[in-house]
């Protein structure tokens, strides 16, 4: 009976990963499909994020106050989000 039971465990690790490899196959047509989005989409995110960091920077060192930084900290959030959103609803298409 325990062996039964190893089987049955074994048998649903096994299809874990058949469905894991076939989700990678789909998502990989999805993004060679899509593939100019998928880099500008990268792009901006890469984009977002050095503002990011360069907003950190200029709150460290004075440039910016605590009500400027939050204001600009929030606008940048939102268009990350935003990017997500596209990266995600070009998921949904598996």
């Amino acid at each position: 009976m325990k062996d039964d039971n190893n089987k049955d465990k074994l048998e649903e690790i096994i299809k874990k990963f058949e469905g894991n490899r076939e989700t990678r196959e789909r998502w990989k047509k999805i993004i060679e499909e899509n593939k100019e989005e998928f880099q500008n989409i990268k792009s901006l995110i890469r984009k977002k994020q050095s503002e990011l960091k360069e907003l950190v920077i200029k709150k460290q060192v004075g440039e910016i106050n605590e009500e400027e930084f939050l204001i600009k900290l929030e606008e940048i959030q939102n268009e990350l989000t935003e990017l997500e959103f596209k990266i995600y609803n070009l998921r949904l298409k598996i």
